[in-house]
């Protein structure tokens, strides 16, 4: 199950969003003050009245994380209204499944779930789709009102209007939250809209005449399998043990449920301290992507002599990064990482989780920010991400519509890389105004050769150089690739490396790979098979190269020996066999005249090189729009 769409109206400094789409990663960009933040917390409102409704919690609205006063439009709060949000959920084969399982309806699209807000409480709805059309007639409740403080409200749509089951005394407790109750109009309405009614203390319960499925339980369904989580821009270590305790409180409950332990505070008080040891090893492994220097995690009860249960009870966080220092005692960066890294120990497994994730970068040098965004996109693999922030490293390039701009109160999607260069005040270089890839090769001979190649074999490519939207440019030696790879990178490209398989082609692509600058699907050898050493030159027909050296020395015959060595040792040795020199202007001279070559060739790839050629262009390929 994953969220596939977001609607918000009335929510602080938002006005009204289209709806908004939502993919495995999806980032929103904008100014200060646009309301980034707010289109965020508003995502975990919407998601948290779902999961309060499923567990039948009457706590309030503040529970939900909604204060009238703080989160309706003050400009509004004056005449009134309400703040309503919405969810499209997009169900799996599993769910589908068990969701026909538990109900006996078939699932065949998007169900779209409406939560309305106002002073006393909020209403949850599915709203008009193939799902509510179809069994709207088998007495689905389309909406449930739940007040703020006792009263809650229900409302159903009843077929024709009419009542085709006897009505029934029921006396209410104030607890029973979970049988569903419905008044008995006078003169009912043509749609058959019932709704609670309470007199003498007493309740008319009515069901439908066929099928009970309930919006409640559907809502249930759905909360079960989805968990909204907010990481703030300030995480601080209240913050930080606010998190960790819900985490441990969440294992806690499990405990809790066994008979023994609820007999024997000594088996209790064992049992919780092997927890506290297993969680704290669980949280090193969670955060060591994020802080690698982590030696140890210690946990330890604040309340030792007194049994509270875990719901009531903190726990003291300390961390051995080189010096065992507890958590108020870290930099703001080390927290920072910490907060984020806690999330990947606090996630439920068996739901589907909505990571939203508040300017990632925070107080967080420019390296560890490459490191974090990595281990982003690895969570996104498993979790449905939305972040907010104004780092170009965020910026998914490979998808520009999952980059949402935020502006004046509304959100949508971006159009192109261009527009969000702007928003972000990032300034390409001229040649790459309209680019949104960048092919980056070590010399300007690999530049002409691998354009070539792309000319002939990949249409898709071939235009995207016509239009300026693939640039492949040479960084002017191996060693000068990662630093240009960084700087394209902050002009928001997607960026792939070409390298020679030699001993700098290979250094600059490890600093890369160690580094985390691109993914490693992005960096490519010239490599060979059967080669211990290449150069972009070796995916050249040795037929094309031998013609030119016989040109260029002018002989008769000449002819390249393969080896383990790459093209430019082999044509030294093979050289000086015919008692010729090979000096560095020769050889530069007879790159450029193979270069000339290629141009007027269409057959001109190695046979050998043809794999190597293809995985490159097929990367390039898939980069593209």
């Amino acid at each position: 199950m994953r969220i596939t769409h977001f609607k918000v109206e009335n929510y602080r400094s938002i006005q009204k969003t289209n709806l908004i789409p939502l993919k495995k990663y999806t980032v929103f960009l904008g100014k200060n003050n646009e309301g980034k933040s707010n289109i965020l917390r508003a995502l975990e409102c919407a998601i948290k009245c779902l999961d309060g409704e499923s567990r039948g919690t009457r706590m309030g609205m503040k529970r939900q994380g909604f204060s009238f006063e703080r989160d309706f439009p003050v400009s509004k709060q004056e005449e009134g209204g309400t703040t309503k949000f919405r969810l499209d959920f997009e169900f799996s084969k599993e769910d589908k499944d068990s969701f026909f399982e538990l109900f006996k309806i078939k699932i065949d699209g998007k169900i779209p779930v409406g939560v309305k807000i106002g002073t006393l409480g909020y209403t949850l709805s599915i709203l008009p789709c193939s799902f509510r059309d179809k069994y709207i007639n088998r007495g689905m409740i389309l909406s449930i009102d739940k007040l703020a403080r006792e009263s809650v409200e229900y409302k159903i749509l009843l077929d024709g209007g009419k009542l085709k089951e006897k009505v029934k005394n029921y006396i209410f407790s104030f607890w029973d939250i979970r049988t569903f109750m419905f008044s008995i109009p006078d003169s009912p309405e043509k749609d058959g809209l019932f709704s609670l009614f309470k007199k003498n203390r007493k309740l008319y319960q009515v069901k439908s005449a066929r099928g009970d499925a309930r919006l409640s339980e559907v809502v249930g369904f759905i909360s079960q399998r989805l968990s909204a989580n907010y990481i703030q821009s300030v995480r601080t270590e209240e913050y930080i043990s606010e998190i960790l305790n819900k985490a441990i409180s969440f294992r806690m409950r499990e405990i809790e449920e066994d008979e023994k332990v609820k007999k024997a505070l000594e088996i209790v008080e064992k049992a919780e301290e092997d927890l506290l040891e297993d969680v704290a090893k669980e949280i090193k492994m969670a955060i060591k992507d994020f802080i690698p220097m982590v030696k140890g995690v210690k946990l330890a009860r604040r309340h030792p002599t007194k049994w509270y249960g875990g719901m009531h009870r903190g726990y003291g966080f300390q961390i051995d990064d080189g010096n065992l220092t507890v958590i108020q005692s870290k930099g703001d960066g080390v927290k920072s990482l910490l907060a984020l890294g806690l999330f990947k120990n606090k996630i439920p497994k068996t739901r589907h989780s909505v990571i939203g994730i508040d300017e990632p970068e925070a107080h967080l040098h420019p390296g560890a920010i490459r490191e974090l965004n990595s281990v982003i996109e690895e969570l996104s693999k498993t979790n449905q991400i939305v972040i907010a922030t104004h780092c170009p490293v965020f910026v998914d390039r490979k998808s520009i519509s999952s980059n949402i701009i935020v502006d004046k109160g509304t959100a949508r999607p971006a159009e192109d890389i261009k527009e969000i260069r702007e928003l972000l005040g990032v300034v390409p270089a001229d040649n790459m105004i309209n680019s949104s890839l960048i092919v980056l090769v070590e010399g300007e001979c690999d530049k002409k050769i691998l354009k070539r190649y792309f000319e002939l074999e990949s249409q898709k490519i071939n235009k995207g150089l016509m239009h300026g939207e693939i640039v492949i440019e040479a960084a002017g030696g191996a060693s000068k690739v990662p630093t240009m790879c960084q700087v394209y990178q902050g002009m928001l490209a997607n960026v792939v490396c070409v390298f020679d398989y030699d001993a700098e082609g290979k250094s600059a692509f490890k600093k890369i790979e160690d580094s985390k600058i691109l993914n490693s699907k992005d960096l490519f050898y010239s490599k060979i098979k059967g080669s211990k050493d290449c150069e972009v030159e070796d995916c050249i027909n040795v037929k094309v190269i031998n013609e030119v050296v016989q040109e260029y020395y002018d002989i008769e015959e000449f002819e390249l020996k393969s080896s383990k060595k790459k093209w430019s040792k082999n044509l030294e040795f093979d050289l000086d066999h015919q008692g010729i020199t090979l000096t560095e202007t020769a050889l530069n001279e007879i790159k450029n005249k193979i270069v000339e070559r290629v141009q007027n060739e269409s057959d001109f790839v190695h046979p050998a090189a043809v794999p190597f050629l293809k995985r490159i262009k097929n990367r390039v390929e898939s980069l593209l729009k």
